[in-house]
């Protein structure tokens, strides 16, 4: 995976580095090749890990395009739902309204029947 390639040179770049500080406390005399072959092993790593992070960067940009969709989706589905629950809610109170109407009248109709006894 990419991380496992990122860890691999990061761990490439720290043992040229250890190498090239070991040989310089030991008081080892690198020849002039030896710190060229050194500097330009780092230079590879360094492009490598630009390389990385550059991927990284792409990858984290695709990943949270990716999020805003899906939360744009989730998004939709709840104004649709709240649409739906509306509508839903408005036909209940016409429903109420009715059995409101209904029971006055039938409530009107049993006083007047009270009411001829």
């Amino acid at each position: 995976t990419l991380s496992h390639s990122l860890s691999q040179s990061l761990s490439a770049y720290f043992l040229n580095v250890f190498y090239f500080s070991k040989c310089v406390s030991e008081g080892k005399n690198l020849h002039r090749t030896s710190l060229r072959e050194l500097a330009d092993r780092c230079k590879g790593l360094i492009k490598i890990n630009q390389n990385l992070g550059s991927q990284l960067a792409v990858d984290s940009v695709a990943l949270l395009n990716g999020e805003i969709k899906e939360q744009e989706d989730i998004r939709k589905n709840l104004v649709d739902s709240q649409k739906e629950l509306n509508e839903f809610v408005s036909q209940l109170d016409e429903q109420l309204e009715a059995m409101c109407c209904k029971v006055l009248n039938l409530k009107q109709h049993i006083i007047q029947l009270q009411g001829s006894d």
